[in-house]
């Protein structure tokens, strides 16, 4: 007598074989590899926003950062802003528990599944007003001779330095342009919300 029905081992064959091949690339033939970004924004949790101003030389602009309350029970786990700028001598800093004053028009957060109606839970504005700065937890710097709008930085350096915010508090990225000239900087910021924040 057989150890295993015949009928049922062909049927859990197809099956597996059906299952497998998800994982395949039905052109190549090759394994289907996807980045977890890639999955962040198809599950509907991976987010972005924009801020784009021209700076004159010594100025300041401070983005306020406002992250959900813990009954919320979402955690943002924050990448590291690309900063794009057509000077130099730019420095970019996140600072954490600044106490805000006023604050300007919201920036507004996109899902980058434009399928997926879930909002962030995170609170973007320009033009903050902070009176307490905090503790700086992470800084950006563009350096370099002005080069058109080829420096940047942040792009390269995303998944390995991101940043777990707390929740219910107050952050703020103050932008600070050390250049003779005035400067055209534009901000990327990328962000994961979800329910684990260890």
């Amino acid at each position: 007598m057989p150890l295993i029905d015949e009928n049922n081992f062909r049927e859990f064959a197809k099956e597996t074989l059906t299952a497998l091949a998800q994982f395949q690339e039905s052109l190549t033939m090759a394994v289907r590899v996807i980045t977890t970004d890639h999955s962040y924004i198809h599950d509907g949790i991976g987010f972005s926003a924009n801020d784009k101003r021209t700076m004159t030389p010594g100025q300041t602009a401070k983005i306020s950062i406002k992250t959900p309350s813990s009954a919320l029970g979402t955690f943002i786990h924050f990448r590291p802003a690309e900063i794009i700028t057509s000077g130099d001598n730019l420095t970019a800093t996140l600072y954490e528990d600044n106490s805000e004053v006023t604050a300007g028009g919201t920036i507004t957060a996109y899902n980058r599944n434009r399928t997926n109606s879930y909002s962030s839970q995170l609170t973007l504005k320009s033009t903050a007003t902070i009176t307490t700065a905090g503790t700086a937890i992470d800084a950006y710097y563009v350096g370099g001779g002005t080069s058109g709008g080829k420096n940047s930085l942040g792009a390269e350096i995303s998944s390995e330095h991101e940043i777990v915010l707390k929740q219910n508090s107050n952050y703020s990225l103050v932008v600070y342009n050390g250049s003779t000239s005035s400067n055209t900087v534009f901000i990327k910021m990328f962000w994961y919300e979800e329910e684990q924040g260890g």
